[in-house]
């Protein structure tokens, strides 16, 4: 049912909006599943904030939002993260990401924050680029 829904929808301007709707769908529905949950356990507990189960039960618009990721997503975020593999892998063997003076002992900080910030920088120029690409 859902790939026939995927093909049924497969235009830019159908399928963002079955996904925007089934995306409110699940927001307004979370809430509500939470709390009678909680009601029916008598669980003496004040949820008051939900968003823990948001998209973790596995209703229709979860496996359709799951199947849309996999379909249109994998190319993109492989076309993504590849890049940045590259980069990190292309850095001297040794580089170092942590810069947590606890965690990166006998490391130069200063040298891992530089090398951080290159890779982040990388990434954050690889992201705004590829919007034209972004599936949908």
């Amino acid at each position: 049912m859902i790939s026939v829904l995927l093909n049924v929808f497969n235009t830019r301007a159908s399928l963002l909006c079955v996904v925007k709707r089934m995306i409110e769908r699940e927001v307004s529905q979370t809430s509500t599943l939470f709390q009678f949950h909680f009601f029916l356990k008598n669980l003496m507990v004040a949820c008051l904030d939900n968003e823990v189960g948001l998209f973790r039960t596995n209703s229709t618009f979860v496996r359709f939002l799951s199947a849309f990721g996999r379909l249109h997503g994998y190319n993109y975020l492989r076309s993504l993260v590849q890049p940045l593999v590259n980069t990190m892998s292309a850095m001297p063997p040794g580089t170092s990401y942590d810069i947590d003076p606890n965690s990166a002992i006998g490391q130069d900080i200063a040298a891992n924050q530089r090398s951080l910030e290159y890779v982040a920088s990388t990434f954050i120029k690889l992201m705004s680029t590829s919007l034209p690409a972004l599936p949908g």
